[in-house]
Parts: structure tokens; sequence; C-alpha cells
């Protein structure tokens, strides 16, 4: 554990979707490869936003226009030496080509796109977007995480928009 403050982490993702397929790339993290929207971490000096429009068109291609449709969700992650933001968003137009690359990223079919997320190694990503896939939970509702010593995560809390929202 560290002796100053946590570190305060900014990342972006996209949901992207052409007819019933969702746009995914190829992630690298906790020593492996797993698919997941396109997204990432946002420079200091950068917006959320322009973080989002600028990791969809480095990773796909695709130029999302400005800006996305709606907030689909949000998560917090703290823990002894980091807090953690992110903010997914979807919808909205998009241009350019298919992703050239399909070993770098592809749109799948909707069914397949969610096998893949649920294999993902980051819970903080997965379990907030499979269940705002399958409409479990509405759009932006913020997830709450607790990172224990040992690295592990522990669902705190989810705020739903609106009244009453909390659970």
């Amino acid at each position: 554990m560290s002796e100053g403050p946590a570190q305060t982490v900014f990342l972006a993702a996209g949901l992207v979707r052409r007819d019933e397929a969702l746009l995914l790339v190829r992630q690298r993290g906790q020593g492996q490869d797993y698919w997941m929207v396109p997204g990432g971490r946002a420079p200091s000096a950068e917006e959320v936003l322009p973080t989002l429009l600028r990791e969809v068109w480095e990773r796909t291609g695709l130029v999302l226009r400005d800006p996305p449709a709606r907030a689909a969700f949000g998560v917090q992650v703290t823990g002894p030496d980091l807090h953690l933001v992110l903010l997914a968003f979807e919808g909205g137009e998009w241009e350019g080509e298919a992703p050239a690359d399909p070993e770098r990223a592809q749109f799948l079919p909707l069914p397949e796109a969610m096998a893949r997320i649920a294999q993902a190694p980051v819970r903080y990503l997965s379990e907030p977007l499979l269940a705002y896939l399958r409409d479990e939970e509405p759009a932006g509702t913020v997830w709450c995480f607790a990172q224990v010593e040992d690295g592990t995560l522990t669902p705190v809390v989810k705020i739903r928009p609106g009244p009453g929202g909390q659970r």
C-alpha cells in the first residue's frame, strides 16, 4: 500500500453498434488478451468525451460524431492505491469503414459479443456492461466497487437514475 493519496484514473468506453452487432476491440490486461468495447484512459489534461472519440478512432479507424447519444453507465472503483472513474457512452452516428483487421477490432452479433465480454478479466467493466446490454439496469446507472487489500473487487452499491435509485 502506498503512503500518499490514491491515484485517480479516468476512463471512457463507447458502445458502437451496427444493426444488431456491437463493436469490440482486442485488449491486453491482467496477463491476457480479451475482447471489450473500445475505450481507454484519459490523459491528465484531456476530458472524458474527447478521450472516447480519440480511443475509438485509434483502435478502430471509426469516427464518432460528437456527442454520443447517451450515457450508458458509470463505474467508480475505490481502493487503497486507486480511485477509478469510468464513463461509458452509447449511440450517436459514426462514419468510416468497418475495422480492416478482425484480429484487432470487429462488429460481432450481440450474443457473441456478450459471450466474449463475459470472459474479460475486468469485472468493473464487464459486469455493468453486460447488465446494461441485457436491459437489467437502466441507462445512467452508476456501479460502485471497493478494491480490498488482495486486489479483488467487492460490489458496494448501484445508484440508478431518478428518485429512489439506490440499491
